[in-house]
């Protein structure tokens, strides 16, 4: 712990604001992980079935349009979510700073 308390001090870190980042990557990484698993292991099985076809089979067209609405639906949440994440957590922590603010305007 004294190392963490030694880097706050000289980068002057906000725990609140990493915490949450990393927490939301981790479950971005980890959905996008168990999606890709699954989908491939599916387009896998069913590219087995059809070795040696000339045509690419319906199913597996639909499969992989499957796969790039979900990779397109997660992206984009990726993005909102992040930047919510991101300025709910800068509003947190710059609330005592705009008080702060606030009463100096009102001193001066």
């Amino acid at each position: 712990m004294d190392f963490l308390k030694r880097i706050d001090r000289e980068t002057k870190l906000r725990w609140k604001t990493i915490i949450p980042l990393a927490l939301a990557i981790t479950i971005g990484i980890i959905a996008i992980m168990g999606v890709t698993w699954h989908f491939t292991h599916d387009l896998a099985q069913f590219a087995s079935n059809y070795f040696g076809a000339k045509e690419i089979p319906p199913d597996i067209l639909n499969k992989a349009k499957t796969i790039i609405l979900i990779y397109l639906t997660l992206g984009i949440c990726g993005i909102f979510s992040a930047s919510a994440i991101v300025y709910i957590t800068y509003m947190i922590t710059h609330k005592p700073l705009n008080e702060l603010g606030n009463l100096l305007e009102k001193i001066a």
